[in-house]
């Protein structure tokens, strides 16, 4: 059995019987812990031999998701190699079944490698939530030495507006293109990188003080404005990456979300593809940083 850590968000990975199935992003986040981890995930040859419970609590188009007294079962419909995974409501423990291949059978290694990266990160979303994590969907940079995050739906133009500040000649420093983790500790919000990026390949392995975030709303002109503690709230738990199956699952995003937003600055930018939207969100922070925001 092959064995190997990976530190991510300051949880520790066990991954056993896995790392021929890895991206080279993962990699990136290896340690050397050999302690008790906090999430585990084992991966198992050959299927699932159990009979999935008969009424799943989702059918979606690309996933059936089913609950038992002590786990759930994800079970996906147009995988190439992963049947399922079960994720243990009460440990950090999950395990990942691969289906069994023909001797003539071939996949793509990259499809493999995809699709087992994507598993691992919705497991690893699933237990971190239940340790005090959300996953927030936004591009996001370093500036001012801290993590400010611009999150909208997915084509508003995320990427399109982290790229203005470069293009304007701004300090930032890239540190997700499609993600941030999210926390609190010690009494401060925490952003953490990860090597899941979506397709945008922008990553780091580094964590830093949460300054922020702006929702962004497509627009004619370019202005910034501040929000409500309360809004901050459900707008970042609706921009979750973190599982919510369920209203036991929806309530720990809120739980976490409530957390975070009394700690950061938030506010809605409206913006263009003009650099001048740059402009209007620099300003907007700086003004909140230079009163101690």
């Amino acid at each position: 059995m092959e064995i190997d850590y990976f530190k991510i968000a300051d949880l520790v990975l066990l991954l056993r019987d896995g790392k021929d199935y890895l991206q080279d992003a993962m990699w990136d986040f290896v340690c050397t812990e050999n302690n008790e981890p906090d999430i585990s995930v084992t991966v198992i040859q050959g299927g699932w031999e159990k009979d999935y419970p008969e009424e799943p609590l989702i059918n979606d188009r690309l996933l059936w998701i089913y609950e038992t007294k002590e786990e759930y079962i994800v079970r996906y419909r147009t995988c190439a190699n992963i049947e399922c995974y079960v994720n243990r409501k009460f440990t950090g423990e999950s395990m990942i079944y691969l289906k069994q291949k023909s001797e003539t059978s071939k996949k793509p290694e990259d499809l493999e490698r995809n699709e087992m990266m994507r598993t691992i990160r919705d497991i690893f979303f699933f237990h971190m939530l239940k340790m005090g994590r959300i996953a927030v969907h936004s591009a996001s940079f370093i500036y001012r030495d801290r993590v400010w995050l611009f999150s909208a739906l997915s084509g508003t133009g995320k990427s399109t507006h982290v790229s203005l500040w470069h293009e304007n000649g701004y300090p930032v420093e890239d540190f997700n293109g499609d993600l941030a983790i999210c926390y609190v500790e010690e009494g401060m919000a925490i952003a953490a990188s990860a090597p899941w990026c979506g397709t945008s390949e922008v990553y780091c392995n580094k964590k830093r003080k949460l300054g922020g975030i702006l929702f962004l709303e497509q627009a004619e002109e370019n202005s910034a404005i501040g929000i409500s503690v309360s809004t901050c709230m459900v707008r970042l738990a609706a921009r979750c990456l973190t599982p919510n199956w369920n209203r036991e699952l929806m309530t720990l995003n809120l739980n976490v979300a409530e957390e975070i937003a009394p700690l950061i600055v938030s506010g809605v930018l409206k913006c263009n593809t003009a650099p001048d939207a740059a402009v209007e969100a620099k300003g907007f922070i700086d003004g909140h940083c230079s009163i101690g925001a």
